[in-house]
């Protein structure tokens, strides 16, 4: 920005500042004058950011204090460029006043002097007033965010509990799982026992086959039972019969002793009959079966 940029019109109120008409002698008492209430001006209660922001505006108490020549361009141009790189808009406002008016210092009279001060406190309080909104504004959003931290962690403190009454939970409903994995496991390996086991079909045609062979046997002793009474009964007839063949040949050996034993016994005894073959194995029979 070039220091012809606001030094026809002061800013804001569009009103032209004319050029001071004045002779020699006029001029050093009404410069006087312009610093003396510039100073008053510096020294009127000003906030620390507006005291601040103005501080640009210091230099130009040393270059009126040497006979009212003003700034030089080249301080006007850095200053300039200082406060636009900065990109605050109300910030360019006080700098282009405060240039305006450094540089038309030596020609302004009292009135023009104190409006361009105070249009300069006016942007100067302007700009101290986007930054107490910055500020508002920064407490409102650091409010919202406390109170957007403070739902943030109530919620995290209840999905907390939430989750310690899940855990609970899920312990209690794994303890329950793992007693069914057992009981489960203990039922497959009895089922691979029970599987090794014959089928019920294959047991129940082996348990038939039992129990037909259970009625053949009994049969068969019934059977067997019959015979041996029927033997019993057929051999106690025997040895009934057989006893009493013994009595009748010990009779008979009775007889032909006492024969034998009388008169004539040796005639009698060579007459007497010989004891048969037949007669011999019966009795060695009886003797067997006695």
């Amino acid at each position: 920005m070039e220091a012809s940029s606001g030094g026809g019109k002061a800013p804001g109120n569009g009103t032209t500042s004319k050029p001071l008409a004045t002779d020699g002698a006029e001029a050093p008492r009404k410069t006087a004058q312009q610093g003396a209430k510039l100073d008053a001006t510096t020294a009127s209660p000003v906030p620390a950011a507006a005291a601040a922001s103005a501080a640009p505006a210091k230099p130009s108490g040393r270059p009126a204090s040497k006979g009212g020549e003003g700034v030089s361009d080249e301080m006007l141009t850095q200053i300039a460029q200082a406060k636009f790189e900065a990109q605050e808009d109300k910030l360019r406002d006080v700098a282009r006043q405060t240039v305006a008016m450094l540089r038309d210092y030596g020609r302004l009279p009292a009135a023009d002097s104190d409006r361009r001060v105070a249009e300069i406190r006016k942007s100067l309080l302007k700009y101290e007033q986007q930054y107490i909104r910055a500020s508002v504004s920064q407490e409102q959003r650091r409010h919202l965010e406390t109170k957007v931290l403070e739902a943030e962690a109530e919620r995290c403190r209840q999905e907390a509990e939430d989750e310690g009454v899940k855990y609970i939970e899920l312990r209690q409903v794994l303890e329950k799982e793992r007693r069914r994995r057992k009981r489960y496991e203990h039922y497959e390996k009895l089922a691979k026992e029970v599987n090794k086991k014959k089928s019920r079909s294959e047991s129940q045609t082996e348990i038939d086959a039992a129990t037909a062979e259970i009625e053949r046997v009994s049969r068969k002793r019934v059977e067997l039972e019959a015979v041996a009474e029927a033997r019993n009964q057929r051999a106690q007839l025997l040895r009934h019969a057989v006893a009493e063949l013994k009595q009748d040949l010990q009779r008979e050996q009775q007889l032909d002793g006492e024969v034998i034993r009388a008169p004539g016994s040796r005639s009698a005894s060579d007459k007497a009959p010989q004891p048969t073959a037949t007669q011999a194995s019966t009795a060695a029979d009886v003797e067997v079966i006695s």
